[in-house]
């Protein structure tokens, strides 16, 4: 997982993103199918979408443990989901 797939919530949304969103308009985490409701994200077969899907539960479990080591003190920004979550 590259930590370009995530949202570094203190940051913006880089320039693919929809353009009326902001990070603020973004919650941390949502569920795939809030992620591609609301970033309009469409797969061309099932085998695709699942493949999506999983590289997005793994981002989810990063993106949960990081936030949870940053509220111990860890590191000092929180991350979330974003448009990219899982360019590899």
């Amino acid at each position: 997982m590259k930590l370009s797939s995530l949202l570094f919530v203190a940051s913006t949304l880089s320039p693919f993103a929809v353009s009326a969103l902001t990070s603020a308009d973004v919650p941390e985490l949502l569920s795939f199918s809030e992620w591609k409701t609301l970033f309009n994200k469409t797969y061309c077969d099932e085998a695709t979408e699942l493949a999506a899907q999983q590289a997005f539960a793994n981002n989810v479990k990063f993106i949960e443990r990081h936030n949870a080591e940053e509220e111990q003190g860890q590191h000092g920004f929180r991350c979330g989901v974003n448009q990219v979550r899982y360019w590899e």
